[in-house]
């Protein structure tokens, strides 16, 4: 079972509206838990979603769950918030798998989620998520960037300072997958 302080963080990363998806989802991750601390308490980034803060976990030490198998009779919602939460596994791999099951047309509070896989380090999920933020969703990934421009901003940063382990690569930093993401979340603005 989570423990009652993870499930409070864990209830913190939706929004109100949300709360009763978010006990059922978090009732079955409570059977996934790697350690007894199966959030990381700190670094939990905040986002304002229509006015409304949430706070995203940084990582969620959890099994990998099959997720062809092991999804259980979750409604559509739930069970994008399953796989979301999943963006937020300590394993890369566990992260892309969770990425490839999201359907592109996703729901305003998925953004944060997905968003900040941009500002990471594993290059399979960035390209990954070239193909993921399209005309589809861009104007919904652009109104969360209106939102929380200075969430933007770190993470722009952060794109900048991860293209140096990929410079080899990428010798133009305009050509690094992040980049050329975040500039057409920027032409979307």
């Amino acid at each position: 079972m989570l423990s009652q302080s993870d499930f409070t963080l864990f209830l913190r990363a939706w929004p109100e509206k949300l709360r009763p998806d978010a006990l059922a989802v978090g009732e079955h991750l409570s059977g996934t838990l790697n350690n007894d601390r199966a959030i990381d308490e700190y670094n939990h980034p905040i986002f304002s979603l229509d006015g409304e803060q949430v706070h995203i976990p940084a990582r969620m030490h959890c099994r990998e769950p099959d997720f062809e198998a092991e999804v259980p009779q979750f409604t559509e919602t739930q069970l994008r918030m399953y796989h979301c939460t999943f963006l937020r596994n300590h394993d890369g791999f566990v992260r892309q798998r969770a990425l490839a099951a999201l359907d592109k047309d996703l729901d305003y509070w998925m953004v944060p989620f997905v968003l900040q896989l941009l500002g990471e380090y594993v290059i399979e999920i960035i390209q990954d998520l070239d193909a993921y933020i399209t005309g589809v969703n861009m104007t919904t990934f652009a109104r969360f960037v209106k939102e929380n421009p200075a969430y933007w901003r770190l993470t722009e940063d952060r794109i900048g300072s991860y293209w140096v382990y990929y410079r080899d690569r990428f010798p133009d930093i305009r050509q690094y997958p992040a980049r050329l993401i975040a500039n057409r979340i920027n032409a979307a603005l």
